[in-house]
């Protein structure tokens, strides 16, 4: 009778198995590193070209400018700056050196929209009141063409991969003033007509008087939020407690008829402290404040009329408080430029175009 075994001899199994998971590890560890390598290579892109793209943005007005109601934005400068910004970014530890200006576009980025328009400068009057800006886009790449090359592999030659082109692109843009940067010049929620500081400078001392035709109004404050419901008891708590927020909302100027105006006042000179108000010393005076020495400087928002009629917003001056009166026949504030016809320092983005571009630059997308 024969002798039946169900054992087979299994010499050689390992082997092939350890094979074959050595090929499943280098195929994972390729994987892994190339990969990883492409991420970097693309996040190193990315940042140059979001790097690229801002100082494009920033060069629409050219560096020196500090008042920038009076320059128009220059396409062409903004594409050189752009183009020159990538030699100082790197990719693999060595310096990125392509960006053709051919590469690069310009035009009008719509906010509401996410869209770059074609160029166009100045935008047409029907675009005023709304939140557009000079716009630039543009693509950072390695590939046969740009920057040494597509990115080389590594252990993915084993699959036939030898090299893999990587890009990116970013756009930005500038925008309208949507405030001013509170630093060592607080701000007054009072506005000035625009068209006074093109017919007066420095020095000029402008008197307020409930009719803001000559000279402006009490402006909106408040958070875009609770802007519809502005009134004199929101403006004499500014008054108190200063500002809602940090800067300036983009916002309607508030006409006040002469009783409201003087409620505001008169909380002007309860808060005598804060403003820097003494009484004035002239026996002929009644209910008269002026300031101390030396008198401090405050920022003052400048307002103009659109086309549909409505205030707005568009700039700032430096200018330092000098008497302030709460009599009920001749309720006024007096003030004096400090710095005339000009975009108070620090004004930067995030308001709809009124006439006045912001310098600081935004990513968009």
């Amino acid at each position: 009778m024969k002798k039946i075994t169900f054992l087979r001899d299994c010499s050689g199994a390992t082997s092939m198995m350890t094979v074959i998971l050595m090929g499943a590890f280098i195929g994972v560890l390729a994987l892994v590193i190339d990969l990883g390598h492409l991420h970097t290579v693309q996040n190193e892109l990315s940042n140059a070209a979001d790097a690229c793209a801002c100082r494009g943005a920033r060069a629409f007005v050219p560096d020196y400018i500090t008042d920038i109601t009076e320059v128009d934005p220059d396409p062409a400068n903004a594409k050189t700056q752009a183009s020159l910004t990538i030699l100082v970014n790197k990719s693999d530890n060595t310096s990125l050196q392509d960006l053709p200006i051919g590469d690069i576009e310009v035009g009008i980025w719509n906010y509401t929209e996410r869209k770059l328009y074609s160029w166009a400068w100045p935008p047409d009057p029907s675009d005023w009141g709304k939140y557009i800006g000079p716009g630039i886009r543009l693509p950072t790449k390695r590939t046969a063409a740009y920057n040494y090359g597509p990115v080389s592999m590594t252990l993915a030659n084993i699959f036939g991969i030898s090299t893999v082109p990587v890009g990116a692109r970013a756009t930005a843009a500038l925008s309208g003033v949507g405030g001013f940067r509170q630093e060592s010049c607080p701000e007054v929620p009072l506005c000035i007509n625009r068209e006074l500081l093109d017919l007066y400078g420095k020095g000029t001392q402008i008197q307020f008087h409930p009719d803001h035709e000559d000279t402006g109004g009490w402006t909106n404050l408040l958070p875009l939020e609770q802007k519809d419901r502005t009134d004199a008891s929101d403006i004499k708590s500014y008054l108190r407690d200063g500002p809602y927020c940090g800067n300036l909302p983009n916002e309607t100027v508030i006409s006040m008829n002469n009783g409201v105006m003087c409620s505001a006042t008169k909380t002007f000179i309860e808060e005598r402290d804060k403003w820097g108000l003494v009484e004035d010393a002239d026996p002929n005076t009644k209910n008269t404040w002026v300031t101390s020495e030396p008198r401090k400087d405050y920022v003052f928002p400048v307002c103009t009329l659109d086309k549909f009629n409505q205030w707005h917003i568009v700039s700032g001056v430096t200018a330092k408080i000098i008497q302030v009166s709460s009599a009920p026949d001749d309720c006024n504030i007096k003030i004096e430029i400090v710095q005339g016809n000009t975009v108070a320092p620090g004004t930067y983005g995030g308001g709809p175009w009124y006439g006045v571009l912001s310098t600081e630059p935004k990513l968009v997308q």
